[in-house]
């Protein structure tokens, strides 16, 4: 068996555009109504928790919620995690560059 990894667009992933380059998806993946339009989505079969983090040696971040003005935030443009981000208030200027997920061909 041969493994190719590729990585591509987010959006192409999202969008179902796979043209028979690969036949299933598996990453951590929110499931929305307009996704559950174009992908069929199994039941969960593992939870992965959304957490910040900051370096050990930071010590001006007690509460994400209420700390982070003014800093520097390192989010995947158009995710669940980017709109949390903005539904706690904050700013993004900037839209994130697209987080690309990587697929495994075999």
């Amino acid at each position: 068996m041969k493994v190719e990894y590729v990585a591509p667009d987010f959006a192409v992933v999202v969008a179902g555009h796979w043209q028979g380059r690969w036949d299933m998806n598996v990453q951590t993946l929110t499931v929305t109504q307009q996704r559950a339009e174009v992908l069929i989505f199994t039941d969960p079969y593992t939870k992965s928790p959304t957490v910040a983090a900051v370096h050990q040696a930071n010590t001006s971040v007690k509460d994400v919620k209420k700390d982070l003005d003014g800093k520097k935030i390192g989010v995947c443009g158009g995710c669940s995690q980017s709109k949390r981000m903005t539904s706690w208030g904050a700013a993004l200027p900037v839209p994130p560059a697209t987080s690309q997920s990587l697929t495994v061909r075999i």
